[in-house]
Order: structure tokens, then sequence, then C-alpha cells
């Protein structure tokens, strides 16, 4: 669509056709004006299929990159979450039995499954929504760049009429002369300000174009930024929604385990147990 200038300036190799014959040169000028316009509309499609196939792409993009470091986090929390109660089993203390030890282990790792489950709802329905984000934005920006397609076809067809139009008008007042006759000097004269009459009809016709294409062009790639925008808008809130579900099993797991190391040892005896990790792991994301 930026070569537009370039097929309004190739329009004026036609003038000599039409000074030389209104309405062939007005039929031919017709003809290139609607060429034009119809490659300037194939462009447009072009640019508007990049765009949407781009909204998609980011967000593909996005959604792997949030899997990949959503599983490596969910298998974490497993570990750990086995690893506390693996430590609970082993180091037992106070007046509770091993049985007892086990149970409360057990319990470490339901909790832990439930806020795992969780989760991994939590992600899979931010990863949903991010999906449709990207076609609902691909869809509306199609709306957009197909209706400026459209509004660019009518005035093909409007201005070429124009120009074919004033091409007969000026053939029907001043027919060209035959083989064997020729024009007098009044005639020429009158011939040539019909010529030039068509000559301004293509040039404002080929200027609506222009204008129409520039004002086109102005709202495709406003409604792309404008996509692009909403879609960097959308991934950051996934991204936010996925870590902070991660932050909320984690704090989940780690109450659950020291629920189930104070229910069984006592406060006192807590203190004995490794829970850094845990611990960790939720202070980081906190900062």
């Amino acid at each position: 669509m930026n070569d537009f200038d370039d097929h309004v300036r190739s329009l004026s190799r036609l003038h000599g056709l039409i000074e030389a014959d209104p309405a062939q040169g007005a039929d031919a000028a017709a003809k290139e004006l609607a060429e034009d316009i119809a490659a300037t509309a194939g462009k447009i499609r072009e640019d508007a299929e990049a765009v949407v196939s781009r909204i998609h792409a980011e967000a593909q993009s996005v959604s792997v990159r949030l899997q990949a470091e959503t599983s490596k986090s969910v298998e974490n929390l497993k570990k750990e979450s086995l690893r506390a109660a693996s430590d609970l089993i082993r180091d037992g203390k106070g007046d509770a039995s091993e049985k007892d030890n086990a149970r409360a282990a057990n319990r470490i790792i339901e909790d832990a499954n439930k806020a795992l489950n969780l989760l991994n709802k939590k992600i899979e329905d931010s990863l949903k929504a991010l999906a449709e984000d990207a076609d609902s934005t691909a869809f509306k920006f199609n709306r957009i760049a197909e209706s400026e397609n459209r509004k660019l076809t009518d005035l093909e067809r409007d201005a070429a009429q124009q120009v074919a139009d004033a091409g007969k008008e000026a053939a029907a007042r001043f027919p060209k002369p035959s083989d064997d006759e020729s024009w007098n000097d009044s005639e020429l004269q009158q011939a040539r300000l019909a010529s030039a009459g068509v000559i301004k009809a293509l040039a404002l016709a080929a200027d609506m174009v222009h204008r129409a294409t520039a004002e086109a062009t102005r709202k495709i790639q406003e409604a792309s930024e404008d996509a692009a925008l909403f879609m960097k808008k959308a991934s950051a809130k996934a991204t936010g929604e996925i870590n902070t579900a991660i932050d909320e099993a984690n704090s989940t797991i780690l109450q659950a385990a020291e629920q189930a190391l104070k229910d069984l040892a006592g406060d006192e005896e807590t203190e004995f147990f490794d829970l850094a990790p845990l611990k960790e792991k939720w202070g980081k994301r906190k900062t």
C-alpha cells in the first residue's frame, strides 16, 4: 500500500491516449486505476493476514513459555511436599507413633495434591483466556481491515466510473474524425479542452483514491497497534494470574506442612523440621 503514489503517478502516461481519443483513453485510465486499487487492497489483505498471524503466534509463544515455567514450578512443589512428608515420617518426635506420623504425612500429600489440582485448573483457565483474547483481538482487527478494504473496493468502482463517464461525454461532444477527415483549429482546440476535462476527472479520481488509501492505511495501522497493546496486556495478565496461583499453592502446601507438624509434635518440636526450601520459594515469590 506504500507504493500507491507510484501507481498514481504512472497514470500520467495515459494523458497522451486521452488527448488522442478521450473515450478509449478514459477506459484505459479507468482500468489502470481499478488495477492500482486492487493492488492496494491486496496489500492491505496481506498486511492484515500478517497482523492476525502475529497475534496468534505471540499468544502461542507466551502460552508455551508459561506452560514450561509452570510445569517446572508444579514439579518442584510436588517434590517439596513429598520431601516434607518424608521428613515428617523420618524425623517425627513427641508422643506420636509411626502410624500417626504416616497419617500426618499423608495429610500433607493430600493437601498438596488439592492445591496442585487447583493450581493446574487456574493455569488452564488463564491460558484458555489468553487464547480467547487472541481470537477476539484477531477477529476485531480483521473486521476493521475488511471494512477498509470494502470501502476501497466501492471507491474503485465509483472512481473508475467517473473517469469512464467523462471520457464518454467528451467523445460524444467531440467524436474522433475519420481517417480521411481532420479537425479544424477551432475543433481541435475544443477537443483538447474536452480531453483536459477527462484528464482532470482522472486526477480528481486518483487524488480521491490516494486520500482514501492513506486513511485506510492509518486506520489499519492504528488497529494493529491497538491489537498489539491489548495482547501485551493480556499476556501480562495471564502471567500475573499464574504467578499468583503458584504463590497461593506454595503457601497452601507450606501451611499444610506446618500445621501437620504442629498437630503431631507441637510448636516446640516443629522448629526442628527443615521447611526452608518451601519458605525460601514462598519468600522469593512474595518479593
